[in-house]
């Protein structure tokens, strides 16, 4: 087996895997019970979706719709020194209130 060819099939669980973590963010977009800020690393919902869920729930989520968010706003990604040195935030829908915010360096941080 050539190496493109090993190198391509090596690859196309992750490209799936995140192609299903956009699908998973766009369909809660489209139900309206989350919206990504377009000019910051920020989501708001709603937070009856937030509440009664672990912290390892919280961080996986805080880290797909903050990847979701980067991949889609990629110039905005490169104003703030790119993703490394982003901290998202995820806000309750309703009274704006913090509900975590999650960042490479650090990890997630529940409010």
């Amino acid at each position: 087996m050539g190496l493109l060819k090993k190198a391509k099939r090596n690859a196309a669980p992750a490209v799936n895997q995140l192609a299903e973590k956009v699908k998973q963010v766009n369909d809660l977009e489209a139900l309206g019970a989350l919206t990504l800020n377009p000019d910051e690393p920020s989501a708001v919902m709603y937070r009856e979706l937030w509440n009664g869920r672990d912290n390892k729930y919280k961080e996986n989520f805080t880290a797909n719709v903050f990847r979701v968010w980067a991949l889609t706003h990629l110039k905005r990604v490169q104003e703030l020194g790119g993703v490394s040195k982003i901290i998202f935030s995820i806000f309750d829908k309703e009274t704006n209130e913090p509900l975590g915010t999650y960042s490479d360096a650090r990890g997630f941080r529940g409010q």
